[in-house]
């Protein structure tokens, strides 16, 4: 995906962009007529386009696997519902609220990640 980018800031700190709205990690199903355990479309196709965001990283040269403890930090940002008010529209424009109300929980976005 060429909107994405990864920078190496400094030694053993990155960071990664990946733009497009986040995907949650969601539980593999299982096909019990076929026996088949699958992922759904979305949840790989997420995790594809945040690998190829990281590929610059771990194909530079000199680029060693990081071992020990890693500390991992995300920002998630969603479009604005269109449902929205023109004064809840204001108030997002000056920071006062910023939350999605629904959909997918803070620990399986870490987790599409």
């Amino acid at each position: 995906m060429t909107d994405s980018s990864a920078i190496e800031l400094e030694p053993g700190l990155f960071r990664v962009i990946v733009l497009g709205e986040p995907v949650s990690w969601k539980r593999p199903e299982h096909n019990p007529r076929t026996g088949q355990t699958f992922v759904e479309a979305t949840t790989t196709r997420f995790r594809s386009v945040v690998r190829e965001a990281c590929r610059p990283i771990v194909d530079a040269p000199g680029f060693k696997m990081l071992e020990g403890p890693v500390e991992l930090g995300c920002q998630f940002y969603y479009p604005r519902p269109k449902g929205w008010q023109r004064w809840q529209h204001e108030l997002a424009d000056e920071g006062v609220i910023f939350f999605k109300a629904s959909g997918a929980d803070l620990d399986n976005l870490f987790k599409g990640v």
